[in-house]
């Protein structure tokens, strides 16, 4: 008898204190809108974040489309003219486009030079085709110096976005 009741007053100690961290949890209704909100805000981030990559990229071309036009105004200081200016170019151009994910061109115009950053379109081991087709544009008027860049990647064929005069 004595067993019996001590059962009886664990059993009534068990029920009055609740159930026990463990025996506690999420209901599946709860878990339901976690999910959803989880799924509503990896929507909304998601295309920024993969447009990241993108700004990334371009930014590589820029910087380096910028230090080919400005060493490319040192080169006019020296040279006198535009075309000997590019002409001196060739191994900084080599050089730019070694390793990189664009193929950099520098063309000399009248009191100008420009330069284009086109992505790669071969297989090689930097090509890139999330960029496939697009390109940068920039120039430096070589009387004041200006640099003037794109600030985003541009289609093929389209117009350019800077001007140097």
């Amino acid at each position: 008898m004595t067993t019996l009741n001590n059962r009886l007053q664990l059993a009534l100690l068990n029920r009055k204190r609740g159930k026990s961290a463990l025996e506690k949890g999420f209901t599946l209704v709860e878990l339901m809108i976690v999910i959803v909100i989880v799924g509503i805000l990896s929507a909304v981030a998601l295309p920024n974040f993969l447009s990241q990559t993108e700004r990334a990229k371009a930014t590589e071309g820029t910087s380096k489309l910028s230090g080919l036009l400005k060493e490319a105004h040192a080169e006019y200081q020296l040279a006198g003219t535009e075309a000997l200016a590019v002409t001196g170019m060739s191994t900084s151009i080599i050089n730019a486009n070694a390793g990189s994910i664009f193929t950099y061109t520098l063309t000399a115009g009248t009191g100008e030079i420009t330069g284009t950053a086109t992505a790669n379109t071969s297989s090689s081991s930097n090509y890139d085709a999330s960029i496939a087709s697009k390109l940068l544009y920039g120039c430096v008027n070589v009387s004041t110096g200006k640099t003037d860049i794109s600030s985003r990647l541009l289609a093929s064929g389209s117009g350019t976005d800077v001007s140097c005069s």
